[in-house]
């Protein structure tokens, strides 16, 4: 989750930036119209959203590297018998993800039984080489992501 601190400095980033716009279209003074207020608001929510997070991946480094990662994805499907499964698979990810290296293919993670639907976990990496060693053999690596703590 992002902290205080940082939504603070974004928000304060961005009226920056919005009074300079106004400005610069020669406004002789910032107007805080009701407009730009709700403007400000949506875009503060966006920003809270996409700290739920790490860019829409359940880790900060790459489990191949061991670096920041970077634009690089990978979905990894998990097997789950049943929706009460699927919710707790994405609810902690972490708990669930290094059983898919123990699990048998077509096997639910948490009871063992058929999976007849997969809960999908975005991993992130630093570079596209890393992702492709991950994706030729997700089981032998996927032990080594480090979930991120929300």
């Amino acid at each position: 989750m992002r902290q205080p601190d940082e939504i603070r400095d974004f928000f304060d980033k961005m009226r920056g930036i919005l009074v300079k716009s106004v400005v610069a279209f020669g406004a002789e003074k910032p107007i805080w119209s009701d407009f730009m207020k709700k403007f400000m608001m949506f875009v503060s929510a966006l920003f809270l959203m996409s700290g739920l997070s790490y860019g829409g991946t359940v880790n900060e480094k790459c489990p191949i590297s061991g670096k920041a990662i970077g634009d690089a994805k990978s979905t990894v499907e998990l097997g789950v018998c049943c929706g009460k499964c699927k919710k707790k698979v994405e609810a902690d990810p972490g708990k669930y993800l290094a059983k898919v290296a123990t699990t048998e293919d077509g096997k639910c993670v948490i009871s063992g039984k058929g999976a007849s639907k997969n809960a999908e976990i975005t991993v992130g990496f630093c570079c596209g080489k890393c992702k492709g060693k991950f994706d030729d053999d997700v089981k032998a690596h996927v032990g080594k992501v480090e979930v991120a703590e929300k």
